[in-house]
């Protein structure tokens, strides 16, 4: 019998400044966060995590009239392991192939801009824009070959080299 006590303690706190100017606004704002995880398997196998971290935003927008919108933006955002990611207590999955979490696991960070227009119609808006993102330390499934039996494949979660993602989107929002 294995208990796996997981505690995730997150103090944090947020600043954010907003001005119009004519046709124009920003927002900026930061939030800063002090993270403190306590993992233990009945004392097997324990571990801490201790980081701080600051996820700035800022936005940009351009109104030139009542139906038109621009807008840029840029923010920092975390995903942080789940706790069947980090579980290290392996299970058997099938008679060849095991899964566990992986307790060395980092949170993943995510830096995004984006560009929005929007055009208000008569009873909704219009809004297409284009993003790119930055994603450091990815987290993903990770198979590896079992060390103690060759035949046998691990199944579990690693952090994966910078990713880039970019994309358009496009809604609609209609009363």
């Amino acid at each position: 019998s294995t208990d796996f006590k997981y505690n995730m303690d997150i103090y944090s706190a947020y600043a954010t400044f907003s001005q119009n100017r004519g046709k124009w606004s920003y927002q900026v704002g930061a939030r800063i966060e002090n993270v403190e995880v306590q993992a233990d398997t009945n004392r097997i196998r324990a571990f801490t995590d201790k980081y701080t971290q600051v996820y700035p935003s800022a936005f940009v927008t351009y109104s030139p009239n009542e139906k038109n919108q621009l807008q840029v933006s840029y923010s920092r955002r975390v995903d942080r392991p789940g706790l069947q990611q980090v579980n290290p207590i392996r299970e058997w999955a099938t008679p060849l192939i095991s899964s566990f979490g992986n307790p060395s696991l980092e949170p993943q960070f995510t830096s995004s801009i984006e560009t929005n227009y929007t055009r208000r119609i008569k009873n909704g808006s219009i809004t297409a824009g284009v993003f790119y993102r930055s994603i450091s330390d990815e987290i993903n499934r990770a198979v590896y070959v079992d060390r103690l039996d060759f035949n046998r494949l691990i199944l579990t979660f690693d952090n994966f080299d910078n990713t880039s993602a970019y994309g358009f989107e496009l809604s609609t929002n209609y009363r």
